[in-house]
């Protein structure tokens, strides 16, 4: 897996060349982007999925109950994955993500609504 950096211009100095030159020559893409788009970028591509995930193992948590594998589909089996890495990494990493970043906050407020609508549907 090819890992990728997004490489926000700032202040040029010797550094810079040398750390995408080492990075590159360790098999990563590097990807130029200004630092508008890298935060829309994260606030949908992490802080979104972390907060969904967080969500889901926080109501699992609340069920007291563990589903059993003769009942769990592929797809939850799937998402109880992604919640149980997330919750097993850097809390205060994510924390970051998604509270300093603007962005993230106008998507929540786009997002939560959804859930309650769908919810009317019931």
């Amino acid at each position: 897996m090819v890992k990728i950096l997004s490489f926000c211009a700032g202040r040029h100095n010797h550094w810079v060349d040398f750390l995408k030159k080492l990075f590159e020559s360790k098999g990563g893409k590097v990807i130029e982007v200004s630092a508008e788009e890298h935060d829309r970028q994260m606030a949908m591509t992490q802080a979104l999925t972390h907060f969904i995930n967080i969500a889901f193992a926080g109501v699992m948590r609340k069920q007291k109950t563990q589903p059993y594998n003769d009942f769990s589909t592929p797809v939850f089996r799937l998402q109880s994955m992604l919640a149980a890495r997330i919750l097993g990494s850097n809390p205060s990493l994510y924390a970051d993500i998604e509270i300093r970043n603007k962005v993230f906050r106008k998507i929540l407020k786009e997002f939560l609504p959804k859930p309650q609508k769908i919810s009317g549907l019931f």
